[in-house]
């Protein structure tokens, strides 16, 4: 009885020790066995043993594996199947990998099946000779062709999902035979496909396969919009062409068919075509089409907008692919290259207008775009340069314009050495440095087209004085000095100069030197001169002088206004002490009257004995300036405070007492004689006696003083002192 007929699949299955059989065992058994899979099973596909005589027909044995013997059936014991139109290939095992007869009673039938390695790969000692070879008839050794089989022999792989169908290219098509066996096959195989196509196939599936994928569409791939158009693939017989095209485009005929027509919409996508037959559809087949328009508008062109008149320009837009450019340009001008593309070259004549270029494809002409050009020429020549013709060193800010020049976009200035400036319009300010040169100011007139003929003017630069280096003269003096004199040389472009003084320094000069007059007080400054011209003054030099002080101007000496000879003969007069005064010295006028017997800051005067009006001063002094002013002076009267009674000693009286150089000397008694001495006691005077009693003495010719009258009478000498003053 039939124990394992149609659609069964025994994949991925193991048995343990010795094994029966990893997919199928069959011991005492002849059932049908009909379109079955074995695949990927260890211990090997099936097991037959012991007088088991079934029918093997349009089974698929491939990828078992044994670790001993028979990967795909081990057959034993007298047991002699028949196997029809069955696959064994990819199995595995160290002996008899397709096949294993284990003993030497087993003569199985093999008829119309793909057997790898043949009868030469059976195992087992009941292969070989043993191996009654009448029975092995019509079979082939080839690679069956699956489409998708596992990965290797044996459990470890999956047999049941792999793809066991055969390929369009597979030897076992239509090399089955169904001789005798009709009436055991079932309508489909094993995978639900019809069995009978033809001529039966080896193995458990029967090809059936869809239609190959069509041949290239052809027909256009960049479609106008509304364009009608046609597309088609290499007719096969049997297959039926479904078609699909992008959305707004409509298959206006020949839907089903190798060809349809079709009316292109405005949406670009893929044409596509699947092919069809009783077993299903093939892969499908597609075709990118873009549909065109009419080119759109370029780019804007790019190019000189103000051309100059006889160059050679380039105007271009965007390059689109597909699209021819067609330019016109203005009268004059001529496209020397480039007609037909995206860029041309012009020769510009002298017109100006418009630049234009349309877009053209199979479709038609797009929107024109256009560039509006303005012809340029190079600049007109320059007009008279308009500004100051002299001016001098050091002199900023001077402008000077030239006349708007047509067709000039900016101007070109150029300037004498030591001038400096710029500017590219029609005006300029310029400042003339310290060392500016006479020379040429020139412009002209400049645009892309070139450089127009210059203007020039000469302008005079006068320079200013020659820098003043050098101040000759005293840099220490004292306050009060006077007529210093200070020089600087000559100084080149200079017509006069200019001192500067500091507080408490007088003088005036317009000359390259000056007598100063140093005050008192004074502080320490600068001097300075620079020469002077029309231009302005030049730099000046200096000079710092120290001016070192006089001591200043005591007070009033401090002391008697007021001396009697007759109680003092010395006095001592004090000053107060000031600043820069290091020592001081002292005056008696007149000098007759007295002597300064010691010197400082007080003074002590020995009177001499001179009677009168004395004047007494006193000035500072120091080692860098000498002597300061003098005190104000201070008047001493100098006295004696006693006289001779006109009665006198023993009747002799002296008049006036003190004398200005002429007294009297009257007695009541007869003179005798009559003496005048100085302080010393010498005798100075030997008076005429003209009258014994009154005697007139002028002692005008002495010196002022003290001096000693002797007069001896009868009754003897008298002694009187006597004060010149």
């Amino acid at each position: 009885m039939p124990v394992a007929e149609g659609l069964h699949k025994f994949c991925n299955n193991s048995t343990y020790g010795d094994g029966k059989g990893g997919g199928l065992y069959l011991e005492w058994c002849s059932a049908n066995i009909v379109n079955n899979l074995f695949a990927n099973n260890t211990r090997g596909g099936l097991y037959i043993t012991t007088n088991s005589n079934p029918m093997l027909l349009n089974n698929t044995i491939s990828n078992n594996s044994h670790p001993y013997y028979g990967g795909g059936i081990r057959i034993m014991y007298n047991s002699n199947p028949s196997l029809k139109n069955t696959i064994l290939y990819g199995n595995t095992a160290p002996d008899g990998s397709q096949i294993s007869l284990e003993t030497t009673d087993c003569d199985p039938f093999f008829d119309h099946c793909d057997i790898q390695g043949g009868v030469g790969g059976f195992g087992g000692v009941g292969s070989g000779s043993n191996y009654n070879i009448a029975n092995y008839t019509n079979n082939i050794e080839l690679d069956p062709v699956y489409i998708s089989p596992s990965g290797g022999a044996g459990s470890g792989y999956d047999g049941l999902n792999a793809n066991w169908q055969l390929q369009s290219t597979s030897p076992c098509i239509n090399a089955g035979d169904t001789t005798g066996v009709g009436n055991l096959l079932p309508d489909l195989d094993l995978g639900g496909n019809p069995r009978f196509n033809g001529i039966i196939d080896i193995g458990a599936y029967e090809a059936c396969n869809p239609p190959a994928q069509p041949s290239t569409i052809s027909g256009s791939t960049s479609p106008c919009q509304s364009s009608s158009q046609v597309y088609s693939v290499t007719n096969v017989s049997g297959v039926t062409y479904t078609w699909t095209v992008p959305t707004g485009s409509t298959i206006t005929n020949g839907q089903g068919t190798n060809s349809i027509t079709v009316s292109i919409g405005s949406t670009s996508g893929n044409i596509s075509v699947t092919p069809s037959n009783s077993c299903g559809n093939g892969t499908a087949r597609t075709l990118a089409i873009t549909v065109n328009t009419v080119p759109a508008q370029p780019s804007t062109i790019t190019g000189s907008t103000t051309p100059c008149q006889g160059s050679s320009q380039t105007y271009s837009v965007t390059n689109v692919s597909g699209v021819t450019y067609t330019w016109t340009v203005p009268a004059g001008s001529t496209i020397t290259n480039g007609q037909g593309t995206n860029s041309i070259t012009v020769s510009i004549g002298s017109t100006s207008g418009n630049i234009s270029v349309t877009p053209s494809n199979s479709c038609g002409n797009g929107q024109a775009r256009q560039l509006s050009v303005a012809v340029l020429t190079s600049p007109s020549a320059a007009s008279a340069i308009e500004g100051n013709t002299a001016v001098c060193q050091g002199q900023n800010a001077v402008i000077y314009t030239v006349p708007a020049i047509a067709n000039a976009t900016s101007y070109a200035w150029t300037l004498p050495n030591g001038a400096y400036g710029a500017s590219l319009t029609n005006s300029i300010s310029v400042n003339f440095g310290l060392e500016a040169l006479s020379g040429e100011i020139t412009v002209k007139g400049v645009n892309d087209c070139g450089e127009g003929e210059e203007a020039s003017l000469f302008v005079q630069v006068d320079p200013l004085p020659e820098a003043a280096t050098l101040i000759n003269g005293e840099t220490v003096v004292c306050a009060g000095a006077a007529n210093v004199q200070y020089s600087t040389p000559t100084l080149a472009h200079a017509d006069s100069y200019n001192w500067t003084l500091p507080p408490g320094f007088f003088g005036e000069s317009t000359t390259n030197s000056i007598s100063i007059y140093f005050g008192n007080p004074i502080q320490s400054g600068t001097i300075t001169v620079n020469g002077v011209n029309s231009c302005g003054e030049g730099e000046a030099a200096s000079m710092f002088v120290q001016v070192n002080p006089l001591p200043e101007e005591p007070p009033i000496p401090i002391g008697p206004d007021e001396v009697d000879l007759k109680i003092v003969t010395e006095t001592v007069y004090k000053t107060q002490l000031v600043q820069n005064a290091a020592a001081y010295f002292w005056e008696l006028e007149p000098y007759t009257m007295g002597e300064i017997v010691s010197q400082g800051d007080s003074a002590a005067i020995s009177w001499s004995g001179q009677l009168g009006t004395a004047s007494l001063k006193v000035r500072g002094w120091n080692s860098n300036c000498g002597l300061g002013p003098w005190s104000e002076i201070k008047s001493i009267w100098v006295d004696f405070s006693f006289g001779i009674d006109e009665t006198g000693i023993k009747g002799v009286v002296v008049f006036p007492n003190p004398s200005e150089g002429v007294f009297t000397v009257k007695s009541q008694v007869p003179i005798e004689s009559l003496l005048l001495k100085d302080a010393a006691g010498k005798t100075v005077l030997r008076p005429k006696r003209v009258d014994s009693y009154q005697i007139d003495v002028d002692a005008n010719a002495f010196a002022k003083g003290i001096y000693f009258i002797e007069i001896t009478n009868r009754y003897g000498k008298e002694r009187v002192k006597l004060v010149l003053y």
